[in-house]
């Protein structure tokens, strides 16, 4: 069944930026969407810093802890239009800002661990949620 009047097109433009000067790095990114006719912008800014410390210790021949990196980021988007009372996902107008501030450790070569803190804001109808996060990642690259 189609609905009158909905539009079925959907467009998308953003720009992404990243610059690096020495071991500070930023990342920065702007994007717009159109959905069936439902507008919504958001963006992200990210900064780190590497701190180089050329193996805390060795095990065997291998060092250890070869870089710390701490980053923050903050994200936000703003949806600019309201979905009706009983929509099947109430969430998808919500306007949300999260920050994060995360620690990332060069193990050995190829293997590193993030631990990230994710602090969110949703403006849900009737509340402010804070659906906040601890995430503890292991990379490990070959």
């Amino acid at each position: 069944m189609r609905c009158q009047g909905v539009s079925r097109e959907k467009i998308e433009a953003g720009v992404n930026l990243e610059a690096r000067l020495g071991h500070f790095s930023v990342f920065g990114q702007y994007v717009r969407q159109e959905i069936a006719g439902l507008v919504r912008k958001g963006y992200e800014v990210e900064a780190a810093y590497r701190f180089p410390t050329n193996g805390l210790f060795a095990v065997g021949d291998q060092p250890w802890i070869n870089w710390i990196q701490p980053a923050v980021r903050v994200s936000r988007i703003d949806n600019d239009f309201d979905v009706p009372a009983g929509f099947l996902a109430p969430s998808f107008a919500w306007d949300w800002t999260k920050l994060d501030f995360g620690l990332r450790v060069g193990i050995v070569r190829n293997v590193d661990l993030t631990v990230e803190y994710a602090r969110h804001e949703m403006k849900a109808w009737t509340q402010v949620l804070h659906p906040d996060e601890l995430l503890v990642t292991l990379r490990a690259g070959f």
